[in-house]
């Protein structure tokens, strides 16, 4: 008699991934998940922080309208049965107050060469960008 030994390859350590990147705006979506590959059966344990937040069995975290309070330091671990994966791989998550407030409206006229500008300048924290609207096709 004969017997076969069947060996399931289990995952050491699962893949964390963000979706739509790690830094994102206030009110914004993000998901995470946790890649085990292609096996079900699977309970996920989510970490914010070093701290334990939950269990699921779906895999993702999604994170709907986020908060400055929601951005951190993400892991997730993997569980079937007695089995425990490794901690993934750290993810961390930025969260900025609003995409960009308006601090600044000039206008600029110009006598020679018939033009008209608008400049307006918009903040969002540390950058800032520059739209200019110029009209040259009348005199002002």
């Amino acid at each position: 008699m004969s017997s076969t030994l069947h060996h399931c390859s289990l995952p050491d350590k699962p893949i964390l991934t963000v979706k739509p990147q790690s830094s994102v705006f206030t009110g914004d979506t993000v998901t995470l998940s946790c890649d085990v590959g292609s096996s079900t059966g699977w309970t996920f344990h989510w970490r914010k922080d070093s701290n334990r937040e939950y269990n699921d069995d779906e895999g993702t975290k999604t994170i709907r309208s986020v908060k400055v309070s929601d951005g951190g330091t993400y892991e997730c671990r993997a569980q079937r049965g007695e089995y425990y994966t490794h901690l993934s791989n750290a993810i961390q998550i930025t969260v900025r107050e609003e995409r960009e407030s308006l601090s600044h409206v000039s206008y600029r006229r110009q006598e020679s060469g018939g033009t008209a500008g608008i400049k307006i300048n918009m903040t969002a924290e540390e950058q800032t960008r520059s739209i200019t609207a110029q009209d040259k096709t009348r005199s002002i």
